[in-house]
């Protein structure tokens, strides 16, 4: 039927694991839920260190940020079934906010935007960033 929608289902995780969950962990969990879409926040592993495997899934990483005395902190990783078309389409990092937007595009041009954000607690989202992020810009 041509009048008909066309959907897709997608199995969605976010995560924020504060660098204390391990990434050995965070296999297990991937093996055992099997999600099509993995937002991971506060990875706090710098690019050199966020290259474990995570076989089926396509890795779109902003990493983690030296900062006060040393430490790393932040860091954003997006993890996509490697069966789904996957598109980084925006990255942001600031002091306070930043954020990986991928994007999955659909049938008849239609696509899913997906948000990895990370906000410090107690910062509200600037205007311009939610207004970048909402629109299809």
């Amino acid at each position: 039927d041509p009048g008909k929608s066309l959907k897709m289902t997608l199995k969605l995780v976010t995560l924020n694991l504060n660098g204390e969950i391990t990434f050995e962990v965070l296999q297990q969990f991937i093996l055992e839920e099997n999600p099509d879409v993995i937002c991971i926040q506060e990875t706090k592993k710098r690019k050199d260190k966020i290259s474990p495997s995570f076989p089926n899934y396509n890795q779109f990483n902003l990493p983690g940020r030296i900062i006060g005395r040393g430490n790393i902190n932040y860091g954003l990783l997006t993890l996509v079934k490697s069966t789904i078309q996957a598109v980084e389409v925006g990255r942001l990092q600031q002091e306070r906010c930043e954020y990986l937007q991928i994007l999955l595009p659909g049938p008849l041009g239609s696509h899913t935007k997906i948000v990895n954000i990370y906000l410090r607690p107690g910062v509200p989202i600037p205007q311009e960033i939610l207004a970048n992020l909402l629109l299809d810009q």
